[in-house]
């Protein structure tokens, strides 16, 4: 009886007990913490807030110096605190709240941003020489003390050292009478209104940075790279009565194009390979291969100045460790330096070569007007890719130097680094100013914009607005992703942009960039998606045909050539063991069999019945590999993934297809045009198509309603009649034959398996056609 009493007792203190702990628990008040206080706008600060209840204003919140709260609202955990006095730049600001008096200080870069966001000046910037002075501008947002260092050589270290004078916008100026033709200068920031963090790659304040307005950059083969701007006098050049071209943007055939990749291998046949001088002088590459294939349009990889020059592979140098580059190099240009300097290593003297300076003379500047001049004669369009969404990592970059805060976004997306804040006034004036100098003293026809979707909405539609007053019919085209994300396709679409197109490319070649085995793909007649062809047919996918840019390779990734082998099992990336398949015949590689020589065909035509301009990469029509040489010859260290290919930016595997070739200045990228005759079929099939499409308008030029779409019951097959004139038919599918009822009428065939252009090759009557497995045919109604 005791026990059960005892244990009675111990449950009904237990219970007691547990109830007290309840009530208590819900009495207990919530402990107000504020995380982060931020001035939103100029008289309004908001708290995030833990524990933060409606009877807040038992807290007393006060900040200290000078401010009086009018108005406080809760907005979930958020608390917003309107004020009677307007927050001042450089004042520490405090937050005070509850009956212990916690503090937080404010976050105040909204005063930064708002001042950053106004700033302007219409001053023109960099180097002029006008009635008889020198004058040098730089915009520096917050700099106090700034001078401008004169050299007499590229290569001194020391120079004449001018302070500069702040004209009350943060411009800083300097002019002296007289002109400076073939001094060197950089600008040097000797005090800020703030303290920047670390620049990477590591380096002084104080260091001398190139004029980023500077119109020629002699540049040191160094890492960080360095640089000087040369004061030239570009105005002098013969244009012979040459001038942009004015081809309709849906009549263009684009070639995309490096300029080494041109001109660097032995069999370009140049005496100056790798420059722009070898694009004219080449008797195989440069413009005589451009001209031989027939496009009318080039669009040449990036040409701004940029930083050729990585972090040495595996060792510790300026705050970086590169463990990714084994070339330690930057090929294709995506790494911009200056805006408005040409490449001086494209120059005919321009080197490598550790420690040599390029560009010393200026003379890249006359190459580079001289080989645009002879593409014009020719009726070769000019198209620049620009970088204005990011600028270099790994040399010393003006900008970065100027002030990082105000060029860059604090949120970086384009995976390159330094993502430009277009949105600041002088930011978006810089961007502008640098396409209308392309435009007026280097005659380029358009652009492409690399990341273009990391711009803002209102440089967008200015870009738009302002590059067409200088040349109504100039060629503006994005690559509608990447980066933030500031615009998007429908923003461009609007707008009135070109766009390329990755659905067209998509729906051709499949959707896998870096393929590491097999899979399906429209050309190789596997994928059964014939109908996503139709709107690009019709002209319909991106809003006007123009706006759309067809497309099924780029330099990006690897090959469509690379693709359809690896796709369709041709060649395998690894052996049965798992081990790393090595090519040990490249001819042989490249050689492709007449199954891929058919669907390389289908693809080929499939793209060029979309409406709106075309764009091919350079190599595409015989199907070229980017293959890694040897590289053993170039002391360089292989770089995989666990002793497997993959498919990373960064894999530089020996004999075998690279998935991403950016750092390669070899052979992987070079054009051997002694391999063309490996696939010269299909080269003379795209050479036919290139002179079939110029010929005829209404391919390109077509309106939707002149479109109707020939269905089929074999979803690899599909047909199209362009204005009651044209018919094309194309069936990818390997194994069975598409059979189609056209117009009745008399037809000349002018592309079918074997062969395209605008000879006729047989002439037929309408009514049935039965296209053969895996091909094409191109009809013209006579």
């Amino acid at each position: 009886m005791k026990r059960l009493f005892l244990l009675l007792t111990l449950v009904s203190l237990s219970l007691f007990t547990s109830k007290t702990d309840i009530f208590a628990a819900k009495k207990t008040d919530k402990v107000l913490s504020v995380t982060t206080a931020d001035l939103i706008e100029m008289n309004l600060v908001q708290l995030k807030c833990s524990g933060l209840t409606n009877d807040f204003a038992k807290e007393k919140f006060a900040i200290s110096p000078d401010i009086t709260i009018t108005k406080m609202v809760r907005k979930g955990p958020y608390l917003d605190i309107s004020t009677k006095e307007q927050f001042k730049e450089g004042v520490i600001y405090t937050l005070t709240y509850g009956k212990t008096k916690k503090t937080i200080g404010l976050n105040t870069t909204f005063l930064v941003e708002q001042r950053f966001n106004d700033m302007y000046s219409d001053k023109k910037m960099g180097y002029t020489f006008e009635n008889g002075n020198s004058t040098f501008r730089v915009f520096i947002p917050r700099g106090i003390k700034v001078n401008i260092v004169v050299f007499n050589k590229y290569d001194d270290e020391n120079g004449q050292v001018i302070e500069m004078k702040n004209d009350g916008n943060q411009v800083f100026e300097y002019s002296q009478p007289g002109e400076m033709w073939g001094k060197y200068y950089g600008y040097q920031i000797i005090e800020r209104s703030y303290s920047p963090g670390n620049f990477i790659p590591n380096m002084p304040q104080d260091t001398i940075f190139a004029d980023p307005y500077g119109k020629i950059n002699a540049s040191n083969n160094v890492f960080p790279a360095k640089y000087r701007t040369l004061i030239y006098d570009d105005s002098k050049f013969d244009w012979q009565n040459t001038k942009t071209l004015g081809i309709d943007i849906n009549d263009t055939i684009m070639l995309e194009s490096h300029v080494r990749d041109l001109t660097a291998h032995p069999s370009a046949k140049s005496k100056f390979p790798g420059t722009f001088k070898g694009l004219i002088d080449a008797e195989v590459g440069g413009i005589n291969y451009i001209k031989k294939l027939g496009v009318n349009a080039v669009e040449f990889l990036p040409l701004h100045d940029f930083a050729n020059t990585e972090p040495p592979y595996k060792i510790a140098q300026n705050g970086i460790r590169n463990v990714w580059n084994v070339y330690s190099r930057n090929y294709w240009g995506y790494m911009t330096n200056s805006f408005f300097s040409p490449e001086t290593y494209y120059g005919s003297d321009g080197s490598m070569d550790s420690k040599k300076w390029n560009g010393t003379d200026g003379k890249t500047v006359e190459e580079l007007k001289t080989a645009i001049r002879e593409f014009h004669k020719n009726g070769i369009a000019v198209m620049l890719d620009v970088v204005y969404n990011h600028i270099s990592q790994y040399d010393v970059n003006s900008l970065k130097l100027i002030d990082y805060d105000y060029y860059f976004k604090k949120v970086e997306k384009t995976g390159c680094g330094n993502e430009v804040e277009t949105r600041r006034k002088m930011v978006r004036r810089m961007v502008l100013d640098s396409l209308k100098y392309w435009m007026n003293e280097y005659k380029i026809d358009g652009f492409r914009f690399d990341l273009a979707a990391s711009h803002d909405v209102k440089t967008v539609q200015t870009i738009y607005d302002e590059l067409r007053l200088i040349n109504p019919k100039v060629y503006i085209v994005a690559e509608p992703w990447g980066g933030e994300g500031a615009s998007t396709k429908a923003d461009f679409k609007k707008i009135g942009w070109s766009l390329w197109s990755d659905e067209i490319r998509n729906s051709i070649r499949g959707g896998n960039n870096r393929p590491t085995g097999p899979g399906t793909s429209f050309m190789l007649g596997t994928a059964n998606n014939a109908s996503g062809l139709i709107n690009h047919w019709k002209g319909t996918t991106l809003g006007n045909p123009y706006q759309s840019v067809g497309y099924i390779e780029s330099h990006d990734d690897a090959t469509i050539g690379d693709i359809v082998r690896i796709l369709s099992g041709a060649y395998s990336i690894q052996n049965a063991d798992g081990s790393i398949n090595r090519i040990k015949n490249l001819e042989d590689y490249l050689k492709l069999n007449p199954e891929l020589i058919n669907a390389s065909k289908v693809g080929a035509t499939a793209l060029f019945l979309t409406q709106g301009p075309i764009m091919m990469h350079l190599g595409q029509e015989w199907a070229r590999g980017k293959v890694t040489p040897d590289l053993t010859k170039y002391g360089i260290e292989e770089l995989d993934n666990k002793g497997k290919l993959g498919s990373s930016s960064d894999n530089v595997v020996a004999f075998t297809p690279t998935p991403n070739s950016y750092s390669a200045d070899n052979e992987t990228n070079y054009i051997n045009f002694d391999h063309i005759k490996l696939n010269q079929d299909l080269f003379n099939y795209y050479q036919g198509l290139i002179k079939l499409r110029k010929s005829e308008s209404l391919l390109g030029n077509a309106k939707p309603e002149q479109v109707t779409i020939l269905d089929n019951a074999n979803k690899n097959s599909l047909g199209v009649i362009i204005g009651d004139k044209i018919i094309g038919l194309v069936n990818s599918d390997k194994t069975n034959k598409a059979t189609y009822t056209i117009p009745t009428g008399k037809y000349k065939v002018v592309a079918d398996k074997n062969k395209a252009g605008t000879d006729t090759i047989r002439e037929v009557n309408g009514g049935e056609i039965i296209v053969e497995e895996a091909s094409s045919i191109i009809l013209i109604k006579l």
